[in-house]
Formats: C-alpha cells, sequence, structure tokens
C-alpha cells in the first residue's frame, strides 16, 4: 500500500487508532478482490458487510462517528487504489485466434 508505516498504531486528532484499517493489507487486497470479481449486487452487499464490522469495532473501542467515518474513508481510498493497482497491472487478456 502507498502509505503504509512501520508502526501498527496512528494518533489522529488526539485519539489513538490501534491498526488502522487502511494498513491492514490483506484485508485491503480481499476486499479489492471481491469488489472486482463479485456481481454488482454481491460486491455491494460484501462492501456493507466490511464497513458494518469495522464501525462495530471502532464503536465497541469508543471511538465516535466522526473517526469511525475518517476510517472508513482512509480504508476506502486504499481499496480503490488497489483495485486501480489490479486493473493496471493486470496482464492483457489473450489474443483471439
Amino acid at each position: 500500500m502507498g502509505n503504509q508505516q512501520s508502526d501498527p498504531a496512528t494518533i489522529e486528532n488526539g485519539e489513538l487508532i490501534p491498526f488502522p484499517f487502511q494498513f491492514r493489507a490483506k484485508q485491503v487486497r480481499q476486499c479489492a478482490y471481491a469488489l472486482m470479481t463479485k456481481s454488482e449486487k454481491a460486491a455491494t452487499a460484501h462492501w456493507e458487510r466490511t464497513l458494518s464490522r469495522m464501525g462495530d469495532k471502532l464503536f465497541q473501542l469508543g471511538f465516535s462517528q466522526r473517526e469511525v467515518d475518517r476510517q472508513y474513508q482512509a480504508f476506502k481510498r486504499e481499496v480503490e487504489s488497489e483495485m486501480a493497482r489490479r486493473t493496471h497491472t493486470a496482464p492483457p487478456p489473450p489474443k483471439a485466434s
């Protein structure tokens, strides 16, 4: 991911974010893959489940709605970057005979 850090925690607006979602490379890659390979309906459902789980975890840790929204946006940017990377590095389709 483009803006990975060696430290698994960051401090944003005075709140410690342990293991910020945008730095969870495996989850970012899995989500990007799912969004690229599922039907539109299934991809939407997958995205909504992912964000719901993410929000539940952050709310359980006591984070505000504002911080949860920031984490959603950061994660979304990383997933979009991964999807763009996969699109631009995919092998070309086979040539027609």
